[in-house]
């Protein structure tokens, strides 16, 4: 990315646009770095060198540190893109309302959380505009909704505000990235919210001590035995489908459990095949 201008800083300014702008979906990259780097006061003096990242960032680089204006800030635009999203869905095909499961436009009651940090919010929609009451202050975002888009170009309380929308569900749980840095926020009803309190816990499973068949196929070959040591990424068994043969392998060091298959074996999607101890 090269960007020019009148001056140093005029070229800054650009680059900074140019960064929350770029959309890169697929692969990792360095923009959350790349603008922290041009927006520290030392680059933008010139002050730099070859050691500038170990002096600046001693225990490494983890991402934008949000003052409390900035948190401010993307926790308004958070609600705003919910409530954005929760009225287009009422809108959906002149669908008509249920009013006893549609909040007043003009006081919504909601809840937002970023990390372990939990904020009660009051809100209204005024056209296109949100108007956003948190802890005490109100804050009005402004802006083209277009959803379908994952670039928003926004106004916080005047501030011009470039985000990226980078997934969102119907649980609430939003993924934005904002000044450079990927955030996970979640906004909910205070009704939804309340009775989130009663929900289980969802139990992640260890999956790094069973491999799984990842499609249905036969199977074509099994290069262990109940007992073996095997190291991580070894190949453990070989799945044949569409004429195409898949290795699986092994996620971690370990010993061989169990033996699911054997050579012949048909399986489906998602049959256990092999139990590491």
């Amino acid at each position: 990315l090269i960007t020019y201008g009148s001056n140093r800083n005029e070229a800054l300014q650009r680059m900074e646009e140019a960064l929350d702008n770029y959309i890169i979906r697929g692969v990792a990259h360095n923009i959350a770095l790349l603008r922290e780097v041009i927006t520290h006061p030392r680059f933008i003096q010139g002050d730099i060198s070859t050691k500038f990242l170990p002096e600046v960032y001693t225990d490494g680089f983890k991402g934008h540190r949000l003052k409390d204006s900035e948190k401010m800030e993307l926790l308004v635009i958070a609600v705003s893109l919910y409530m954005a999203e929760q009225l287009r869905s009422q809108r959906f095909l002149g669908a008509p309302r249920i009013s006893i499961a549609q909040p007043d436009a003009n006081n919504w009651e909601l809840q937002v959380q970023l990390g372990d940090t939990t904020h009660s919010v009051v809100a209204s929609c005024q056209g296109s505009n949100f108007l956003v009451e948190i802890d005490g202050r109100k804050l009005c975002v402004t802006g083209e909704w277009n959803l379908a888009s994952a670039l928003l170009s926004l106004k916080v309380d005047g501030v011009q505000r470039t985000v990226q929308c980078l997934s969102r569900d119907a649980g609430g749980n939003l993924s934005i990235q904002f000044l450079g840095t990927v955030y996970e926020l979640r906004v909910l009803t205070k009704l939804a919210a309340e009775l989130s309190k009663y929900m289980p816990e969802k139990v992640i499973e260890d999956t790094t001590s069973i491999i799984r068949s990842p499609m249905p196929g036969a199977v074509v070959a099994v290069s262990i035995k109940p007992g073996d040591m095997v190291a991580e990424g070894q190949e453990i068994c070989v799945i044949e489908a569409m004429k195409m043969q898949n290795s699986l392998v092994a996620a971690k060091t370990g010993k061989v459990k169990v033996v699911h298959c054997k050579v012949g074996d048909t399986v489906g999607e998602g049959d256990e095949l092999v139990e590491l101890e």
